[in-house]
């Protein structure tokens, strides 16, 4: 194979490309010096954003698998190298003049991203960085040579929630149903309602953990690796990629239909513990096996063969007269540019603190017929909350289940210190999602706004979430409407403040039952909490 590569790159016309004469000693200094610049600037630009980046991915079990993809990122980098010829190398790196605009773009990116508090852009900002200053070094014929390492980055990069979360939910729904079926066919009688299949001795609830995403994203990323490098065309590499996806499905349903079995079989325990851990590994195993196979178990070809004889013809870059200057000159410009936005995000302010009416300490204990008390909040909760201020009380009246308020006001949000959602935290405390939904809510004193509904559920026990945004004075649902809003008027109000409010109670009656007590109390606190303490 090192042969066959070896003729199809001696072939290449490299007499027509402009060769790079050898670096001088003071040339060389100067480059290694504005290439030790650049890693500078570049670490102190993004240090806060990669060390958070690395912390996330430790504590996130479905993204964890993000943390091998720059080591598999190098080694694939490393075989393109080892198998080139280094005089088509040479020939495939022409500088660029664009990187700069793609480092600039990556630089607004970052600032949008903090500010709109956007932290998948914020992090995506980084691999645009990342290309310009590419550009600006090897060119595009060069990026294009490592373009597959380049793209297959963006696995590293974890799914913004208001994306994540959705799919988890289908995700769900789709391993119920087929799960229910295949009991079915197995002569095991289920019943299934919403996400939860009832066995004549047992229930199973099938909860984010086991809506099969966690495997779904891992294993497309060792899909699209093995189509890379045991394919040679690109129609087989995405097909081999995207047949990830029913693989992952069709395995999750058979591992829940596994679980059930043995838990109808033996007893309800073997459905939890040892045995949900070690199917959700045997099952991903099955998974990576499967792609190998679909794959053909080994290289048909070298994925670098096609990529020489097409990038190594004469550069189209015109050569600029003194050509021993280019590359640390353009390192040094990219290391401006790179420090300027580093100076711009420390010394720039996008927005102003604003200020509640009063505080929330003040909010009346007594609503109506309830009866409010407040609930201390733990000093490493707050820490992390990062909030302007917090309101957490507890209010009830005969009869009824008590209704948690939380208030989280923020009077600036940036990267780090903005609302977190529900779905974030409450699973951290052992809830996992059941149900969700979007929920109007009207009425005289609050007029009408889009709240999230939402069911958790721990075990036997199950609570009623139902939350939304206050950005900038105006109500928002989700995540995404509510970053762009903070965006706009940080831009051109110079604010970006924001509330978090969340009304829940256990379902204890049933869940009609419950959300009619909730909007009745949110008909009573919500238009008192806007329009006397949160800001217009």
């Amino acid at each position: 194979m090192n042969e066959t590569f070896s003729s199809a790159a001696a072939q290449v016309p490299l007499d027509k490309a402009t060769p790079s004469p050898a670096l001088g000693h003071g040339h060389r200094w100067l480059f290694r010096s504005s290439l030790l610049g650049l890693v500078i600037v570049a670490a102190l630009l993004y240090r806060p954003l990669l060390v958070d980046w690395f912390v996330s991915l430790l504590d996130d079990s479905t993204f964890s698998y993000a943390l091998w993809i720059p080591l598999l990122v190098v080694y694939v980098v490393y075989l393109l190298v080892k198998r080139v010829d280094g005089a088509a190398l040479k020939a495939c790196f022409t500088p660029s003049y664009s990187g700069y605009a793609v480092i600039g773009a990556g630089c607004v990116l970052l600032l949008a991203g903090e500010v709109s508090t956007l932290l998948y852009i914020a992090r995506l900002s980084f691999l645009v960085v990342l290309a310009g200053i590419a550009l600006t070094i090897i060119g595009w014929k060069g990026l294009s040579l490592f373009s597959f390492p380049a793209g297959y980055l963006l696995f590293a990069v974890p799914l913004p929630a208001l994306v994540y979360i959705p799919l988890s939910a289908r995700l769900q729904m789709v391993s119920s149903i087929l799960a229910e079926k295949s009991l079915d066919l197995l002569s095991v009688p289920a019943l299934r309602e919403g996400n939860i299949i009832t066995l004549p001795n047992n229930q199973l609830e099938v909860i984010e953990a086991c809506s099969g995403i966690h495997s779904l994203f891992a294993l497309l990323a060792v899909a699209t690796l093995a189509g890379y490098l045991l394919r040679n065309r690109n129609t087989k590499r995405l097909l081999i990629a995207l047949s990830a996806i029913p693989v992952a499905i069709l395995l999750n349903a058979a591992r829940i239909t596994i679980l059930g079995v043995l838990s109808y079989q033996v007893g309800p325990g073997v459905a939890a513990g040892f045995a949900h851990m070690t199917t959700g590994l045997v099952i991903f195993i099955i998974g990576c096996a499967v792609i190998v196979a679909l794959c053909g178990g080994k290289p048909v070809g070298q994925p670098v063969q096609r990529v020489i004889p097409r990038f190594a013809a004469e550069p189209s870059f015109p050569v600029v007269q003194n050509e021993r200057l280019w590359p640390w000159l353009n390192i040094a410009a990219a290391t401006g540019m790179i420090a300027l936005a580093t100076v711009i995000r420390g010394s720039v302010s996008f927005d102003q603190p604003v200020a509640l009416r009063q505080q929330l300490s003040r909010f009346p204990l007594e609503l109506g017929g309830w009866k409010g008390r407040n609930v201390a909040i733990p000093p490493q909760q707050l820490a992390v909350l990062h909030s302007s201020a917090v309101l957490m009380r507890e209010y009830s009246r005969a009869s009824h289940p008590p209704i948690a308020l939380y208030v989280a006001y923020f009077a600036v949000q940036r990267e780090g210190t903005a609302m977190h959602s529900p779905l974030h935290c409450i699973p951290g405390a052992g809830w996992e999602v059941a149900q969700q939904s979007v929920l109007p809510i009207s009425s005289a004193a609050l007029g009408t706004i889009q709240a999230n509904k939402v069911i958790f559920a721990n075990g036997d026990a199950r609570m009623l979430v139902i939350y939304w945004y206050m950005e900038q004075g105006g109500a928002e649902r989700s995540e995404l409407e509510g970053a762009m809003a903070t965006l706009r008027h940080a831009i051109f109000e110079r604010r970006s403040d924001g509330c978090l409010i969340r009304v829940s109670m256990p379902i204890v009656e049933g869940e009609q039952k419950a959300l009619n007590e909730l909007l009745k109390f949110i008909n009573q606190s919500a238009p008192l909490l806007i329009s006397h303490f949160l800001p217009g």
